[in-house]
């Protein structure tokens, strides 16, 4: 599942880098984090730290899936593992996985190798 999903990221981002040549950043991010919603994924967040050598911060409101391990925790964030690394030009790992209960929240940190 991981390894799918982050292949499938990077081509999605890769696509979206190409067809909008002139779009920044925080444009292309929140253009994957529509497609999510509307996708039923969830309501997703990211945070990029000013610092790049700090971890980036996803969030899933209202995830489609809760789990935290094996295919449950592929299926939400190795996707944006993959985006993230294409857009950023580096090599990126998913850690921390987390799911708040009371807040429906599942967050990660994608961390530079």
């Amino acid at each position: 599942m991981h390894n799918l999903e982050f292949h499938l990221g990077k081509e999605d981002a890769a696509r979206i880098k190409t067809e909008k040549t002139h779009a920044k950043l925080h444009e292309i991010i929140e253009n994957l984090a529509q497609s999510n919603r509307l996708s039923g994924v969830g309501v997703t967040k990211v945070r990029l730290p000013e610092n790049q050598l700090e971890p980036i911060e996803v969030e899933v409101t209202n995830p489609a899936v809760t789990g935290v391990s094996g295919a449950a925790k592929a299926f939400m964030f190795a996707w944006w593992t993959g985006a993230m690394t294409i857009l950023l030009d580096k090599e990126l790992d998913l850690k921390n996985v987390i799911y708040d209960q009371k807040m429906n929240v599942k967050k990660c940190q994608l961390i530079p190798r």
